[in-house]
């Protein structure tokens, strides 16, 4: 292995075109997810369990749940990375947190990404 350079806080390959980049593209990956968590969410919520305890589909809801379980763990573990990158405050990210949770609340938070994406491009 070669020596390690370790570039200073204001050096201008630390502010170059692709960590813009990178930061739009995590900050975009984390917004579709979340729009795609939520919507698993209310299909959980409003059709997979009305379905089992109306029904009698008891698949459904293992399905869906299961579905919903590994997307919320991939948003949550995206979350973290993703509030580094945008400087978010530590109440903010709560907040993004608990809209994984809140039915419909994925469609707030994708308003605030989008002017954070806007941000992000400027």
């Amino acid at each position: 292995m070669g020596p390690v350079t370790v570039l200073p806080p204001c050096s201008p390959q630390r502010f170059n075109l692709n960590n813009i980049n990178r930061k739009y593209n995590m900050l975009n990956s984390f917004r579709i997810l979340s729009l795609i968590e939520g919507a698993s969410l209310v299909i959980l919520l409003f059709i997979a369990m009305p379905a089992k305890y109306h029904f009698g589909y008891f698949d459904i809801v293992w399905i869906v749940g299961m579905t919903h379980g590994l997307l919320w763990l991939a948003y949550v573990a995206l979350s973290l990375p993703v509030s580094h990158k945008q400087n978010w405050a530590v109440t903010f990210w709560m907040l993004v947190l608990l809209a994984s949770v809140v039915p419909f609340a994925c469609l707030f938070l994708d308003s605030k990404l989008k002017q954070e994406l806007q941000l992000a491009r400027a």
